[in-house]
């Protein structure tokens, strides 16, 4: 924990920016490289707008191709962590749990919405005084953010990641499981060529 006395950790979970490993679906409209930047051009964005938040603690969780770390990616003085193994689902929840051992709140988002900003961390902040969970869902059916002042492993399993249905199962399991939970306007996140197309004609 910073020296701010931070009681929240803001998680941002990364692939290293590979050519042929990043935003595969966007390949078709931009090619391998494309894709890698274009990946690396949300990550940069995101890092910029939260990474130095006054009010809580950021941690990049990332994870490596093969074994090369692409450091060079990641700015300067970013905290980073290694995520575990597993499917997405164990390893959102691996790194929620153990960030959870330290800090009051866990807020965990993936790089590829560059839709989100400050304002959407301090209102699931707020959120997560009245509720357990907090998620803001995708347009596809997922969702771009998890916020959490506790966890259970069952909310991350037996869930059809990719698809979507996978915000209609995590909000079922969250009641299975009795965590109480809050809900946000839904933003898009880029994962096809239409939606990149759409957010660089903004």
């Amino acid at each position: 924990m910073t020296g701010k006395d931070c009681q929240t950790a803001v998680l941002l979970m990364t692939k290293d920016p590979v050519p042929g490993q990043v935003k595969t679906r966007l390949i078709p409209l931009l090619g391998e490289q494309g894709a890698c930047n274009a990946y690396q051009q949300m990550l940069n964005l995101l890092i910029s707008r939260l990474a130095n938040g006054p009010h809580w603690d950021f941690v990049l969780y990332r994870t490596a191709f093969n074994g090369h770390a692409n450091l060079q990616a990641y700015p300067a003085g970013i905290t980073l962590k290694q995520q575990s193994s597993g499917d997405i689902g164990q390893r959102m929840y691996q790194a929620i749990a153990a960030e959870l051992a330290h800090y009051k709140r866990v807020i965990l988002l993936g790089a590829d919405c560059p839709y989100l900003h400050t304002a959407h961390i301090y209102r699931t902040i707020e959120q997560l005084h009245q509720h357990d969970i907090s998620l803001i869902p995708s347009l596809d059916g997922g969702y771009v953010l998890i916020g959490a002042r506790q966890i259970q492993s069952g909310i991350f399993e037996d869930i059809n990641w990719g698809k979507k249905s996978v915000f209609e199962q995590t909000c079922a399991l969250l009641t299975r499981y009795g965590l109480s939970f809050g809900i946000q306007s839904a933003l898009n996140d880029i994962d096809e060529p239409q939606d990149y197309l759409a957010w660089r004609a903004k």
